[in-house]
């Protein structure tokens, strides 16, 4: 894409745009109190308020280091950056859910 003269990589800009939608997300989802709307709403999370607590810390954190990866995987091409992307994403949507499940 050319504008104003300039080459930008909008796959690269997006990327990035989304990993930074993933810190924002991860920093605010330790702040959350239970509901059933906005959050990991397992069976477990909205029966006890300690656990909700625990794994939106645990997945707020979890967030956050998906967002730094998907900031870092932004500046490879290809397949690794394609490889790193779904696994920050399933790393980071999985491990809350089977750790409320524990």
């Amino acid at each position: 894409m050319m504008s104003l003269g300039f080459n930008i990589n909008v796959a690269m800009v997006v990327r990035i745009g989304i990993g930074l939608l993933f810190i924002v997300i991860g920093n605010f989802m330790s702040q959350i109190r239970q509901n059933y709307f906005f959050g990991v709403r397992t069976p477990w999370t909205l029966a006890n308020e300690t656990v909700w607590k625990k794994i939106h810390r645990i997945g707020g954190f979890s967030f956050m280091i998906e967002g730094i990866i998907l900031i870092i995987s932004s500046f490879f091409i290809g397949i690794i950056a394609l490889v790193l992307f779904i696994a920050a994403i399933g790393i980071a949507t999985f491990y809350p859910t089977i750790y409320s499940y524990i």
